[in-house]
């Protein structure tokens, strides 16, 4: 899958997904301060790092929902994830 998220405010991201044929946007909301961003495709799902709760939310492939947010031990930085753009 090819995607692209973009912060909307400190709790909304945009997704925007990507087929031959279509392009999707989805508003979401994640944990405080969504920073980075990696796909799972062995799941289908997508991993945020949300480094201003310390949590990292999983958006589900097939729902385009937040499905789970986890605390993560210390916050979650792009050293962790790549960065999501601005």
């Amino acid at each position: 899958m090819k995607f692209s998220l973009k912060h909307l405010s400190y709790f909304l991201l945009t997704l925007l997904t990507f087929t031959s044929t279509l392009t999707q946007a989805h508003a979401i909301t994640v944990g405080g301060g969504p920073i980075a961003a990696a796909f799972d495709s062995h799941k289908n799902e997508i991993f945020v790092g949300n480094y201003g709760s310390g949590t990292v939310s999983v958006i589900s492939d097939a729902t385009n929902t937040a499905v789970a947010t986890t605390a993560f031990p210390g916050a979650p930085g792009s050293s962790t994830l790549p960065p999501i753009p601005s």
